[in-house]
């Protein structure tokens, strides 16, 4: 069997120790050379023994990088001292480190030649260097078992790597098919609360804004009468807008057509007057230095509180004071009303919280109390500008 590399995806940990590598090399190829130089000293054969040892000692620091290449100038050295030289060296142990690297980090195939070169090597040395063939068999069955450890070693390593590897990626492959599979559930639940909402809601303003118009058309209602008709009208009509825009956030994963801006705020102002409350208005704000998301809550923020006012501050309500200010990173937002009613804290309601929810999600604050007129003030700070994506990240 002749399988392909396992060597897995990186040697990222390998290259860590290549500082280790490099030390172990050049201390063995300084002993060596030593022993080299202390036995063999005639002439040629004392730097062919040199050179020997940097071939089998220096290339082996690159044997997780290129282990095939690392092997073959290491057995070329190793040829190079059959040659010219006339017994081994105390190097010649770096052949088994290159037959485990090989093994590790190439292929089957490739681990086979190596392991096999090594011992050929170690046949033609017994040959050549041994007086008797107990001289050879001896070293040959040492330099064969210690080649066959190191095969198996390496073998056994790159099967481990391999299988830890694949483990790995199961373990990304199935956190991926999690992550989809709630996606596809997120979208599928807000395809359902859509259509939920879609049936009670749309349906039941459809029917309000249809009765509105048949009452407008009426010729008996008195001139406050038809204002308050065509008020609700056009409350209908706005309300089914921006819910058709709520109901495309939901089936779109949250990709709105057109969010309100802040020169809506005004349109909203108009209306609460049309319903008979008196509302001053101060917009001291840029809309092109502001965010969307900040000009979009600032619209849910004045909508709420102008609807809580309906709700809550009772008839005595005889104005109101919206005032969007913004500063060099905040966005401040106050309504003030002089009403005598409960505030909106105290009814255990949703539109409030859900005010601060999504106040809080910007990094903003919300701080709702009497004010000195007698109503109750409601102020906002909202971060501006490079301020908003360190809120939300809090």
């Amino acid at each position: 069997m002749t399988g392909g590399p396992l060597q897995g995806r990186s040697h990222v940990h390998d290259r860590d120790h290549t500082g280790a590598r490099a030390t172990v090399a050049v201390l063995l190829c300084l002993y060596s050379s030593a022993v080299s130089v202390g036995t063999i000293w005639n002439g040629y054969r004392t730097v062919v023994a040199l050179a020997v040892t940097v071939g089998l000692c220096l290339p082996w620091i690159w044997s997780h990088v290129r282990p095939r290449t690392t092997f073959a100038i290491m057995a070329s050295a190793g040829a190079a001292q059959l040659a010219f030289l006339s017994g081994p060296v105390p190097a010649d142990l770096v052949l088994l480190a290159g037959v485990h690297a090989v093994a590790l980090y190439a292929s089957q195939r490739s681990a086979l030649v190596s392991a096999g070169c090594v011992l050929v090597g170690a046949v033609i040395g017994g040959i050549v260097w041994g007086d008797s063939v107990r001289d050879v068999i001896v070293p040959l069955a040492a330099v064969g078992a210690a080649t066959c450890a190191a095969y198996t070693w390496g073998r056994s390593a790159a099967v481990d790597r391999a299988y830890r590897d694949t483990l790995a990626d199961r373990a990304a492959q199935l956190e991926r098919e999690k992550v989809h599979l709630a996606r596809l559930a997120a979208a599928e639940e807000r395809e359902r609360i859509a259509r939920d909402m879609h049936d009670v809601v749309s349906h039941s303003l459809a029917g309000v804004l249809t009765l509105a118009e048949g009452m407008g058309r009426a010729g008996d209602l008195s001139p406050v009468h038809r204002r308050a008709v065509r008020a609700i009208a056009e409350h209908c009509r706005t309300s089914l807008d921006e819910f058709r825009t709520v109901l495309t956030m939901l089936r779109d994963d949250g990709c709105a057509g057109s969010a309100p801006r802040l020169c809506d705020v005004a349109s909203l102002v108009e209306r609460a007057r049309a319903s008979g409350l008196t509302v001053t208005l101060d917009l001291a704000a840029d809309p092109r230095t502001v965010p969307v998301d900040v000009q979009e809550t600032t619209f849910r923020v004045v909508q709420e509180a102008l609807t809580n006012i309906h709700k809550h501050a009772g008839d005595h309500v005889s104005e109101v004071a919206v005032a969007v200010v913004s500063g060099d990173e905040t966005l401040a937002v106050t309504v003030e009303d002089d009403g005598c009613g409960a505030s909106s804290t105290q009814t255990g309601g949703y539109g409030l919280r859900g005010m601060r929810e999504r106040v809080s999600s910007l990094g903003g604050t919300v701080a709702v109390a009497r004010s000195g007129t007698g109503g109750f003030a409601l102020r906002v700070v909202l971060p501006s500008c490079g301020a908003v994506a360190a809120g939300a990240a809090r």
